[in-house]
């Protein structure tokens, strides 16, 4: 009887360190590949600086004044809003890599980003919700234009 409580005491203890040691296998791999999801970031917000400038360079058109007030409204808010999470990320991701234009991440810079990861989430998702919102303004602009021709 004894053999079989030793082995269940040793089952006890080698199922929970198996499982320990699967979820820091896991934690060490997010680690490794953090670079690239820091570098996604960066190109993700990239795109969106760029959908940024051109809406703000033709707002500042004679064409811009012939839409419907609303239509101009509501871009000028998507501009205020993405530009102002652009700049908040932007910041969170250049102090993360310790502003490193190389893009040589030490293993403290990797550690330091894979504590924010549900952050970095957060961040994708409100870039995407900007992508949208631009998608919408476009969309509303063809629309406007081709029901006024």
């Amino acid at each position: 009887m004894e053999a079989v409580a030793s082995a269940s005491a040793i089952v006890g203890l080698i199922v929970p360190a198996v499982q320990i040691v699967k979820l820091l296998i896991e934690d060490i791999d997010k680690i490794v590949h953090i670079k690239g999801v820091i570098k996604d970031l960066r190109d993700e917000l990239e795109v969106i600086q760029q959908n940024l400038e051109s809406l703000e360079s033709i707002s500042n058109t004679d064409n811009w004044k012939l839409l419907a007030t609303g239509i101009q409204r509501q871009a000028e808010t998507v501009v205020k809003s993405c530009r102002a999470a652009c700049d908040s990320c932007r910041k969170d991701v250049q102090r993360w890599t310790q502003n490193n234009s190389s893009f040589e991440l030490s293993i403290l810079d990797r550690f330091n980003i894979f504590l924010r990861e549900h952050k970095i989430k957060a961040m994708t998702a409100r870039m995407q919700a900007c992508r949208d919102a631009f998608t919408c303004i476009q969309s509303l602009v063809v629309m406007y234009v081709l029901l006024h021709m």
